[in-house]
């Protein structure tokens, strides 16, 4: 995940509000939930030697992660930033 920058985005009002736990505490939830989301497509495919099978895992799993956003700013959140 990329990071969000208050600095970056020339968002001079947000700089000292302590925006950034917030967004810990949201990367943090992002993360656990994108890794249990992978987990249950690799459960759903156990790993075997068959290479159709773990094509189907390795592809489902490709389209997940493609479904993330890149930019920070589109990220789930509950807390309303500058870019709203």
């Amino acid at each position: 995940m990329k990071l969000l920058s208050a600095f970056v985005d020339n968002a001079w009002e947000w700089i000292d509000r302590g925006w950034e736990l917030d967004e810990f505490d949201e990367r943090r939830r992002e993360q656990e939930l994108r890794l249990e989301e992978e987990e249950r497509i690799k459960a759903h495919w156990p790993d075997q030697p068959n290479p159709i099978e773990r094509d189907s895992c390795n592809e489902e799993l490709k389209r997940l992660r493609d479904s993330w956003p890149a930019d920070p700013r589109q990220r789930r959140r509950s807390w309303a930033g500058w870019w709203t």
